[in-house]
């Protein structure tokens, strides 16, 4: 398979939260139409008189339709009278007893999305509803996020190992980055901090945030780099954003580590994606102790 096949291909397999909220969508419509039908059977049964002027304005609609195809203008013409009366009492019906005039129409679970998944935020961009956190756990899960459940927007401190401006930057720059609004010359770049300076924390908070507004993104540490799950591989090629945790320069030449991380630094430098790479080496530590052609690459790549 040519590059740019295969590049296409992951696109289009990519696992995003737009994947998963799809697959609850379809059991949702499920769902919402044996509600509606429920609805229908309980309204109709307290509402007998309408339940029969519904089923006269079939029937005239019906009438018409048959009159029409036998050429028959003036058996279309009294169909079409006598359903305007009947909508006209229908109408009447309604008022009188205080019925909304699309009591037929589905209405959503969920009234905040309307059953889309999605919200627009405050900032004006799409944020996934709270009626698809099933569907945002499944994303995580899949993204190397499993692990984090008490990383969230909701309990995140921006001053969490007293290191608040560093964070708050560190923060921006990997906004920017995801969204492309810095260049780099391979879109690698390295997030190098000191020990307990949690790299981590903000890492996975900021990798949740991107799932959330729709955006693929996945964290991986360096050392699972060559035992991931076939879907975690796909997303790991060729996610929006890709972050690399507890890099070491020496983990590179162990196993096929070395070969694989290489694989999948190629594979996002030609889908032109960014990849963060985490840790607490010094920058001369990783470039001395990588692997030859990881070595090559981190020598062009950017500090965060």
């Amino acid at each position: 398979m040519k590059l740019t096949t295969y590049l296409i291909f992951l696109v289009m397999m990519m696992r995003t939260i737009d994947y998963y909220i799809a697959k609850i969508k379809e059991q949702r419509e499920i769902d919402r139409s044996v509600l509606h039908e429920a609805f229908l059977e309980d309204f109709y049964a307290k509402n007998k008189e309408l339940q029969g002027i519904d089923r006269d304005i079939v029937a005239q609609r019906t009438n018409k339709i048959i009159a029409t195809l036998d050429g028959d203008v003036e058996a279309a013409r009294v169909a079409d009278i006598l359903k305007i009366r009947l909508c006209e009492r229908r109408e009447e019906y309604l008022k009188a007893h205080n019925i909304r005039p699309d009591y037929e129409t589905e209405l959503p679970i969920c009234d905040k999305c309307n059953d889309t998944g999605f919200y627009i935020g405050s900032k004006g961009r799409r944020r996934v509803c709270k009626c698809m956190n099933e569907a945002l756990e499944e994303c995580y899960e899949a993204s190397g996020l499993g692990n984090f459940t008490r990383i969230s927007k909701k309990n995140y401190d921006e001053n969490y190992c007293q290191n608040k401006d560093r964070r708050r930057a560190v923060l921006t720059k990997i906004t920017k980055i995801y969204q492309h609004m810095v260049e780099s010359r391979n879109n690698i770049w390295l997030y190098i901090d000191g020990i307990q300076s949690g790299k981590t924390y903000l890492s996975v908070f900021l990798a949740k945030q991107i799932i959330g507004v729709g955006d693929s993104c996945a964290y991986i540490k360096l050392e699972d780099i060559s035992d991931m799950s076939e879907v975690m591989s796909e997303i790991v090629k060729g996610c929006d954003i890709l972050f690399i945790d507890d890099y070491s320069g020496a983990l590179t030449s162990s196993g096929s580590i070395g070969t694989d991380l290489n694989n999948i630094l190629e594979m996002r430098s030609g889908m032109d994606v960014p990849t963060v790479i985490i840790t607490n080496e010094s920058l001369a530590e990783i470039i001395a102790e990588s692997d030859v052609r990881i070595s090559g690459k981190l020598k062009f790549a950017e500090r965060v």
